[in-house]
């Protein structure tokens, strides 16, 4: 009984703690007899990526076919938490690359299962074509490798995307991209912590569609040859010409590039012609490496950098200032078969750039030919990264030079050759040649054009198309067929652009296909693009000569396109009556004897007669009847057959037209045919006409042309010239010359004026300029020739000078006398006759002073003869009155109307400003408008101003002048230091113990140190006190005297 006491205790507390755990008796019941299996159940595949969560879960399966979840019952262990942790039952979180093992443990029975960790290891993107244009979408494949070798076929929906610039190119959440807007931007694809990027150009939808071009090239060396040029165009029925343009380069390695000499202006010449003819043009920068003896798919320059740069900057500079732009070519191949530069996309990127910031029409780059063979895959990798290179997505249209080798049968048949072209025989290579071209096309959404389609009229010519001279026996019609199965199997598609036969010009090569059995052939391909000749004109519709007499026709085609030629030596020619005119091939007309012949010039469909008439020779002279230039009649000589014409003067002599009448067949001069009226010539020297008469004698005539010159002139005379002029006034006069022929001429240029007194008068480029009151006399003078003398009196305005009345003295009414003046007793002396200025000498004065015309100014006052001294009738026994006579004699101050100078009164800021303007005349500042609002209608205001623009006199804050208020003896000095350069004085310490705190206390020491003034006593300078006229008149004249060269003229 305590036995089973004890059992039914135990069993109530176990029932009690599995009820606390939640788990029913039921759930662990067990059938009788029945047995279970755990497992753990973790789904595919069998591995977790880094950061993935998988749910595992723990499974129990009885034998009766029941199954339990116990995921929940389990307790969870990982083997290695670093690889692999269980966050929630059975939740398994990927940690790091490696293998982990994970127990579930249920009541002591226990299971495990093995999964491996794994991270991507590689990611591969692709996209069908980089280069978009605007609207168009592409989608974004990806691939995946993991670090257990997994390979996931479709990484797309594992990826994320962004867009480095969104506004360009966006992408979406599945992997497409949008082309938005013009402009280049990254497009990031991410899986895991791998990250790929696409670079994505978008362009503008191409506005005009590549042309389709027939074209032929033209060679370098045979840019001159433009008869054969246009001949074959028609022959032909070409509409595009590829003109290449040489420029040199050294060796395989060299860097340094310049123009092939005469390529450039031989190929403008070429051009002119092609435009008027109507015919495309395409511009090729052709590298002429050392001497056209290593091709360009050799050379490998030894620094990039320089190569690029010199290419940009000296090749394409110059092709697209001289050619591409003004010749409004129709495209441009930027580079040509640099196979060993092509993967150089940024270089290649900043040319293509280049070309496009000026040039707006199309833009290629030519890439070689190349092979690839099914027994190699080298080679097909090579023509991978050539259609993969990212350069073909910044150009117009592809070219390539379509060397491809067919066949190595010395003559196949077209149709052997079709089927070359889509799997070549030569070798067993079995190239898809087409196939190749249009994925090249399909990629980068380009159309192509074969810039050089070169087949040798030889045999062997399609197995080694690239050698003319592959063998020296010659087989048309392998160019023939060569020509028949290209065009047949390229013809077609629309992304084909057409070719440019290498080449039309040089006849004497083998590529030359003009006059073979493949020149129908050519014509034949798109019909369409020629433009047949229309009709034809002679410049000359008729002709009359005389017997003996020849003429050179010029015959001008007109075309469908409107376009024109000179066909003058292509056209043929028929005489109806050879005996009475018989023609040239060139043209050229021939008489014989008199009579009628009908000239019939034929080309294709069109025609035209012109008809000549020939008359029998009536004279043999051979004479100049009349020589006129420029309606001036010329004097002929005939006893010495010379004629004399006299120009008027300043004609230029380098391009005049003479008019002549004569008896004769022609007249020429230097072997070029004169044309009456029409023909210019350099009469700068002796010119001889021959007069060609019917019987091939000739008679020359040296026809001597002279205009007047300089050396000619007998008179000057300046005419419009006034003799008053007023202050601030100009006058532009004439200046005219006289001949010995009585012809006059005005005279603008090699003339040298000549002012006695520049300070009254200035002339600046034949323009004179009243400066100042006072006289003047100027003269001109050209060579050896001078003009009279001409006098000019400058006058201040009547109006703006003051009253002369009693108590307004000569500029001022002050009331204020000063009795004694200071420590002045400086004696002046006379005024003498000065010395020349001296050259070079340190101007004292500063930079608004003209201190060369100062002293001529002053020199001249001085040496003028004027009336005695004037006698102030209050100036006896003064001290300053030699310095106010001097003063007066250079015109600088004027008394009163009573006869008396007053130099004891104050002087006012108005006076002191028109002394200072009367003597210096500054004018070589930087003039800056300045307005006062109270010297409007002031005496003084046309001096005051001028001081003021010189920057030497400042109004007051108020924008006032104050022209009446009297001037304080430091603002006295503050103004004389505007105008003398007081800090070339040494600084002496000065006596004066009143200016310590004076604001210009600096300027009135160095004016001290100069000498230019005193005290009121010896230790006072009374920088507030006024100055009398008297103090003033004695400053100016010292300030004069510091000069070197009028200091002497002022003793």
């Amino acid at each position: 009984m305590k036995h089973y006491t004890k059992m039914m205790i135990l069993a109530t507390v176990l029932m009690m703690i599995f009820q606390s755990v939640s788990i029913s008796f039921t759930q662990l019941a067990f059938a009788e007899e029945s047995t279970s299996n755990l497992v753990i159940e973790h789904g595919t595949p069998d591995y977790i990526l880094v950061g993935e969560e998988r749910q595992l879960k723990a499974v129990r399966s009885h034998d009766d076919g029941s199954v339990e979840d116990v995921t929940a019952l389990s307790n969870w262990v990982s083997s290695d938490a670093t690889i692999g942790t269980i966050s929630n039952p059975g939740l398994l979180i990927g940690i790091a690359p490696g293998d982990v093992t994970v127990t579930a443990d249920v009541y002591g029975e226990t299971t495990s299962t093995s999964l491996s960790v794994v991270d991507y290891l590689r990611l591969e993107v692709q996209v069908p074509n980089n280069m978009l244009t605007i609207g168009d979408s592409t989608q974004i494949t990806a691939q995946a490798v993991l670090t257990n070798d997994y390979y996931i076929e479709d990484a797309i929906s594992r990826a994320t995307f962004d867009s480095q610039d969104p506004t360009i190119a966006d992408v979406s959440s599945t992997g497409v991209i949008h082309a938005i807007s013009e402009g280049e931007t990254f497009i990031n694809v991410r899986v895991g912590k791998l990250v790929k990027t696409i670079y994505t150009v978008v362009s503008k939808v191409e506005e005009e569609p590549i042309l389709i071009m027939k074209s032929g090239t033209v060679l370098p060396d045979d840019l001159e040859n433009m008869d054969r040029v246009i001949a074959n165009i028609d022959k032909l029925g070409l509409n595009t010409v590829v003109v290449p343009v040489r420029f040199d380069v050294l060796d395989p390695h060299s860097h340094e590039l310049s123009m092939h000499p005469g390529d450039v202006e031989h190929a403008k010449a070429l051009i002119d012609v092609l435009n008027e003819r109507g015919v495309n043009v395409i511009l090729e920068a052709y590298p002429w490496i050392a001497g056209g003896t290593v091709t360009e798919v050799e050379y490998d320059p030894s620094d990039m950098n320089e190569f690029f740069w010199n290419y940009k900057t000296v090749v394409w500079s110059t092709l697209l200032q001289e050619i591409a732009i003004p010749k409004d070519v129709y495209a441009v191949i930027a580079g040509s078969s640099y196979t060993k530069l092509e993967s150089n996309l940024w270089y290649w990127r900043g040319v293509f750039n280049y070309i496009k910031e000026e040039y707006t029409g199309k833009l290629t780059y030519k890439t070689s030919w190349w092979v690839t063979a099914d027994w190699d895959s080298s080679t097909m990798n090579a023509y991978n990264e050539k259609k993969s290179n990212l350069m073909f997505g910044y150009i117009d249209f592809i070219t390539i030079a379509a060397y491809f080798e067919l066949s190595d049968k010395p003559g196949p048949s077209t149709a052997e050759l079709i089927t070359d072209l889509n799997s070549s025989s030569i070798h067993a290579r079995h190239q898809k040649i087409h196939d190749e071209i249009r994925s090249f096309a399909e990629v980068w959404g380009r159309d192509i054009f074969f810039g050089e389609l070169g087949i040798p009229s030889v045999n062997y010519g399609t197995s080694a198309p690239w050698n003319p001279v592959v063998s020296d026996v010659p087989n048309e019609e392998i160019q023939r067929n060569a020509f028949e199965a290209y065009q047949d199997v390229f013809g077609g598609d629309s992304w084909f652009k057409g070719y440019s036969i290498w080449q039309i010009s040089n006849e004497s090569n083998n590529y030359y296909p003009v006059g073979k059995e493949a020149e129908p052939v050519i014509r034949d391909f798109h019909p369409e693009l020629a433009s047949p000749i229309q009709s034809l004109t002679s410049r000359d519709p008729s002709l009359q000569l005389i017997a003996g007499e020849t003429r050179q026709l010029h015959i001008q085609g007109h075309y469908s396109n409107n376009g024109k030629a000179d066909l003058t030596r292509i056209v043929s020619y028929n005489s109806s009556n050879p005996e009475v005119a018989s023609i040239a091939s060139d043209g050229t007309v021939l008489s014989h004897r008199d009579g009628l012949s009908t000239i019939t010039v034929n080309y294709y469909d069109a025609s035209i007669d012109i008809q000549v008439e020939v008359k029998p020779d009536t004279s043999h002279n051979k004479q100049l009847h009349s020589f006129q230039i420029n309606e001036v009649e010329g004097t002929i000589d005939e006893d010495y057959h010379t004629v004399s014409v006299q120009m008027p003067y300043g004609t230029d002599l380098q391009e005049l037209v003479a008019t002549f009448k004569m008896d004769g067949v022609s007249a020429e001069v230097a072997g070029q045919l004169q044309v009456s009226g029409e023909t210019k010539n350099d009469f700068s020297s002796t010119v001889i006409y021959s007069i060609h008469a019917m019987d091939g004698s000739v008679q020359s005539y040296t026809v001597t042309v002279l205009a007047l010159t300089d050396d000619d002139i007998s008179k000057l005379q300046i005419t419009g010239l006034p003799q008053t002029m007023i202050v601030g006034e100009t006058n532009k006069p004439v200046v005219q010359a006289t001949f010995p022929d009585s012809s006059t001429a005005e005279i603008t240029s090699k003339l040298t004026w000549e002012l006695t007194n520049p300070a009254i008068v200035e002339v600046r480029e034949g323009q004179l300029k009243a400066l100042r009151p006072g006289k003047a006399k100027l003269s001109v003078t050209i060579g050896d020739i001078h003009s009279d003398e001409y006098s000019i009196t400058v006058q201040t305005k009547e109006s703006e000078l003051p009253t002369h009345t009693e108590g307004s003295g000569g500029y001022t009414s002050p009331s204020t006398e000063i009795s004694n003046p200071g420590n002045v007793t400086e004696d002046v002396g006379e005024s003498v006759e000065g010395d020349v200025p001296t050259e070079g000498v340190e101007s004292i004065f500063t930079f608004v002073i003209n201190r060369s015309n100062l002293v001529k100014t002053i020199q001249s006052e001085l040496t003028e003869v004027k009336p005695s001294k004037v006698n102030y009738r209050d100036l006896t026994d003064h001290w300053g009155g030699p310095y106010i006579q001097q003063l007066h004699s250079l015109q600088g101050i004027t008394g009163y109307p009573d006869g008396s100078f007053r130099p004891n009164n104050a002087i006012t800021r108005a006076e002191f400003s028109i002394m200072l303007d009367r003597v210096f005349s500054p004018s070589e500042g930087i003039p800056e408008p300045v307005l006062f609002k109270d010297v409007d209608t002031h005496w003084a205001k046309e001096g005051i101003l001028q001081l003021a623009e010189q920057g030497i006199l400042r109004g007051y804050a108020d924008g006032t002048f104050k022209p009446d208020q009297y001037l304080s003896r430091a603002e006295v000095v503050e103004l004389v230091g505007r105008i003398v350069e007081l800090k070339n004085f040494r600084n002496n310490t000065s006596p004066f113990h009143d200016i310590n705190h004076t604001w210009n206390q600096e300027k009135i020491e160095l004016a001290y140190a100069a000498g230019l003034i005193q005290g009121r006593t010896a230790e006072q300078f009374v920088p507030d006190g006024s100055v009398t006229r008297a103090e003033a008149t004695t400053l100016l004249i010292r300030m004069l005297s510091l000069d070197p060269d009028l200091g002497p003229m002022l003793k």
